[in-house]
C-alpha cells in the first residue's frame, strides 16, 4: 500500500504489532528509579511551588549527573544447571510492565555500544529460573523472589531430532565458531584500515625508510590472501565467474539454514561446520601474525615521530 505499516489507508484504520513470542516475565513497580538529575529537577520544581529559593548544583553534583549510568531493570534467566542462558534489560517505569525472551540464548556476533535484540540459537526444552533486578551504576539490587518455569515443545518436527540436547549442543558450537569468524572478518577490516593510516604517516615522515612502506605493503598482500579464503575471491566474483563458498558464507548459512528449525543439522550442516573448523585456524593464526608484525612497525613510527594512526597511544617526552 506504500509508505509506512497503515499505507495509504488513512489514519483511522486500526492495526497492532502480533505480540512477542516466548516467556513473557510480567512485572509491576510501585515507581520508576529516578536519575540524580530527574532527582534534582524534581526537588527543585517543588521549591518552585512553594516559592522557595535554592542554589545552583555545584560542578561535582553536575559532573555526576552527567556520568551517571541510567537505572535498569534486568531479567536473568538460567536453565537447570545454573548457567546463564540470557540477560534481558527491562523498563524501569512505573506500573504494569511485561518483558518477553524469545527461547533464544544471546547473540554472539560483534558487540554494538547499545542493548539490543539480536538473539543466538533456540534453547533446549527444560525447566528454567528467572531473577529481577535493579541495576544502578555498578549495583544490582534483587527484586522479588527467583520464578521457575518450563520450556516445552509445541510439537514433534517433521524431521525430529534424536536428542534436542545434541541440536543445541551444535547451535552453540555453531555460535562460537561464527563468533570467531566474523570477528576475523571485523579484525581484517581493522587491520586494513591501520595499514591506510600508516602509510600516509611513512610518506609524512622524513626520517622513515622506504623499507618500512614496503613491510607495509607485504602485510596488506598477506591480508589480502587471508581474506580470499575467509570472505570469498572478488576479484573472480566480480567478473561473475563462480568461486567455492567462503568460511564465512558457510557458517552463515548453517545458521540461516538450522537455527530457525528445532529439527537435527543436516548432512551438509555438519559437513560445512567441519569444513570452517578444519579450515579457519590457518586464517586466524595468519591475522595474529600480520597484527604482531603491524605493532612492532607502529612501534618504529612512533619512535621516529611520525604523526598520530589509529591503534596506538602517543609518547610524548619534554627532554626530545
Amino acid at each position: 500500500m506504500g509508505g509506512d505499516a497503515k499505507g495509504s489507508r488513512g489514519d483511522s484504520y486500526w492495526q497492532a504489532d502480533n505480540p512477542a513470542c516466548g516467556a513473557v516475565f510480567t512485572y509491576w513497580l510501585k515507581e520508576k528509579t529516578k536519575t540524580l538529575r530527574e532527582v534534582r529537577r524534581e526537588r527543585e520544581k517543588k521549591a518552585d511551588e512553594a516559592k522557595e529559593t535554592y542554589g545552583y548544583p555545584g560542578w561535582d553534583a553536575l559532573r555526576a549527573e552527567d556520568r551517571e549510568l541510567e537505572p535498569r531493570i534486568v531479567f536473568t534467566v538460567a536453565d537447570a544447571g545454573g548457567r546463564v542462558v540470557r540477560r534481558l534489560e527491562a523498563s524501569n517505569a512505573s506500573g504494569m510492565q511485561r518483558a518477553v525472551w524469545d527461547l533464544r540464548d544471546p547473540s554472539l556476533g560483534p558487540a554494538g555500544t547499545s542493548l539490543g535484540d539480536e538473539s543466538g540459537p533456540l534453547v533446549p526444552p527444560g525447566t528454567y529460573t528467572v531473577c529481577m533486578a535493579l541495576v544502578t551504576g555498578d549495583r544490582a539490587q534483587p527484586l522479588g523472589e527467583p520464578r521457575i518455569f518450563a520450556c516445552k515443545p509445541l510439537g514433534e518436527a517433521s524431521v525430529p531430532a534424536a536428542s534436542r540436547e545434541e541440536v543445541a549442543d551444535f547451535h552453540r558450537r555453531c555460535a562460537e565458531l561464527q563468533r570467531a569468524v566474523i570477528g576475523a572478518s571485523r579484525a581484517a577490516d581493522e587491520i586494513q584500515d591501520r595499514i591506510d593510516h600508516l602509510r600516509v604517516a611513512v610518506f609524512n615522515t622524513t626520517s622513515a625508510e622506504a623499507d618500512v612502506d614496503a613491510a607495509l605493503r607485504g602485510l596488506e598482500l598477506r591480508l589480502l590472501d587471508l581474506l580470499i579464503e575467509l570472505e570469498g575471491d572478488d576479484t573472480v566474483a566480480d567478473r561473475s565467474e563462480p568461486t567455492p563458498p567462503s568460511l564465512s558464507q558457510r557458517i552463515d548459512r548453517i545458521v540461516w539454514g538450522s537455527w530457525e528449525s528445532t529439527a537435527a543439522p543436516t548432512g551438509t550442516h555438519r559437513e560445512s561446520y567441519d569444513v570452517v573448523a578444519r579450515r579457519f585456524p590457518r586464517v586466524q593464526a595468519g591475522l595474529q601474525g600480520i597484527d604482531a608484525e603491524l605493532e612492532e612497525i607502529e612501534s618504529l613510527l612512533e619512535a621516529m615521530g611520525a604523526p598520530w594512526t589509529p591503534g596506538r597511544t602517543p609518547v610524548w617526552r619534554a627532554d626530545k
